[in-house]
């Protein structure tokens, strides 16, 4: 919330959209969309992420929540006509395989370690 606020913030004084200061986006009924997005893209994700963390864990709570940049990047490519390269391709990977690594690797550990205790008792 906090970081969406701040943002129309810095875009209201930096950029000065005219759309807000001509009345247009009270009077074409714009504000709606601007609500439904607000509440659809960022309220109620983060408020389901927070829902779920406990029941599936940090490891693929995060994992889940990497793959928002290939969702995002397909929906670019499918909806808007946005051009797509390879370089970006090799990015998602590199980046949601930072992200898998260490719970994939914290897992193999935590196994290991159980492994080795069982047996030692």
């Amino acid at each position: 919330f906090f970081s969406s606020f701040f943002a129309l913030i810095m875009i209201s004084i930096f950029l000065s959209p005219e759309i807000v200061w001509n009345g247009i986006l009270i009077r074409e009924g714009l504000w709606k969309f601007g609500l439904a997005l607000g509440f659809f893209g960022t309220i109620i994700p983060i408020f389901l992420l927070a829902i779920a963390v406990p029941k599936v864990g940090g490891g693929l709570t995060s994992i889940l929540s990497a793959m928002e940049l290939p969702v995002a990047v397909f929906a670019s490519v499918i909806v808007l006509h946005e051009p797509f390269s390879w370089l970006q391709v090799i990015g998602i990977v590199l980046i949601l395989t930072g992200i898998a690594l260490p719970t994939i690797f914290s897992e193999k550990q935590l196994k290991f370690v159980r492994k080795t205790k069982g047996s030692e008792v």
